[in-house]
């Protein structure tokens, strides 16, 4: 398996427009001096709630249609569900129910207008799917008549993990991001892996691993998953570690008769905050058109980084509270996506583990 090479980081400023001298003051006074503190993890953006599920259902995952819609997962339900955002009353809508299955975690969409969905019988606290359970559905919107069409793709076993510190006899496909039209890549949050699973031949393979995705083994901890959120993007397939607070990325490509080829597992920075935030853990991710990376934070916080020109990422608190005291919008962020359409493109959608859908509107700077 790769190697782990630590890549240089900056720390979090409160924005990326001041000088850099201001930026360095900062840093120095930042022990001394409270105020510099809340300066540096002020928000930059607000949200808007666009839905509150009144039974507060845990919203896991949330991919975005041509046509605008979002299709939003759930881990405590295995029905898909889609909501249109621009609609005066925003609710939720039944897709497809899942048989024998409790929760969806990851959705992606891999070839136009058509889905990856990871359907499982899952347990929370700490989050584990039941062997023999989990099977990547694939679910595909007909262009004519928006007839829906679900099929099992590919049934994933009990996976072979060189880690050999993690829990065993245990898994959790979370985030997937598509390689190609057929390869999704999948994060194992348990034993801390990426794997590749074809759509179409039903086959899985070993991608990339590493000891910092692995999961906690203590019952005691807020948080008990390793690597969470996947995102591929320009050749690397970027993710999220929820128990390290680790933002990194691992180049992959396919090679020759569909071989996959992984280069070394990089940490690109940690999720640097100011406070000592109890329950803090990385999740989802997404990337918009300039190549910047938006992440849900547990307990109540999206992070910005932003590639610098010395190859260094930039942090800054983009949305929410990064002390996690006020949970009023953005209470336990899962996921995180990018719109589609006229006007759309962005709106940064929030789901949460308290049943919140929210609207961020980034265009203020980013576009």
């Amino acid at each position: 398996m790769p190697d782990i090479d630590r890549v240089s980081s900056q720390p979090r400023s409160a924005s990326h427009k001041r000088p850099k001298i201001y930026a360095d003051l900062k840093l120095k006074m930042k022990s001394l001096c409270p105020l510099i503190l809340a300066l540096s993890a002020a928000a930059e953006y607000s949200g808007t709630v666009l839905y509150q599920s009144p039974t507060n259902l845990w919203l896991e995952n949330i991919a975005a249609r041509a046509n605008s819609h979002l299709l939003i997962t759930s881990a405590e339900s295995p029905t898909l569900y889609t909501v249109d955002p621009r609609a005066q009353s925003v609710t939720l809508h039944e897709v497809f129910t899942f048989p024998n299955a409790t929760a969806l975690m990851g959705i992606t969409e891999y070839k136009p207008d058509v889905f990856a969905v990871v359907v499982s019988n899952l347990t929370l606290g700490p989050p584990r799917e039941a062997l023999g359970t989990v099977v990547i559905w694939s679910v595909a919107f007909d262009a004519k008549t928006g007839a829906v069409s679900a099929s099992p793709a590919v049934s994933v076993p009990l996976l072979p993990n060189s880690n050999t510190a993690a829990p065993q006899n245990a898994i959790c496909i979370n985030g997937i991001s598509p390689l190609s039209s057929t390869v999704i890549l999948g994060a194992e949050s348990v034993s801390g892996a990426i794997y590749a699973f074809d759509m179409a031949s039903g086959s899985v393979t070993s991608v990339a691993s590493s000891p910092q995705w692995i999961a906690t083994t203590n019952a005691s901890a807020p948080v008990q998953l390793g690597i969470n959120g996947l995102k591929y993007h320009d050749g690397y397939a970027y993710w999220s570690a929820g128990v390290e607070e680790l933002f990194g990325r691992v180049r992959v490509s396919l090679a020759h008769h569909d071989t996959i080829e992984a280069g070394v597992v990089e940490v690109l920075t940690p999720i640097d905050n100011p406070y000592a935030v109890a329950g803090q853990s990385a999740d989802d991710l997404a990337f918009d058109r300039a190549g910047n990376a938006w992440m849900a934070v547990h307990p109540s916080e999206i992070v910005l980084f932003e590639r610098a020109a010395n190859g260094s990422w930039v942090q800054h608190t983009a949305a929410g509270d990064a002390s996690g005291t006020d949970l009023t919008t953005f209470n336990g962020p899962s996921a995180v996506a990018f719109g589609r359409g006229e006007g759309q493109e962005g709106i940064l959608y929030v789901t949460t583990k308290t049943g919140q859908l929210i609207a961020v509107d980034t265009t203020g700077s980013t576009y």
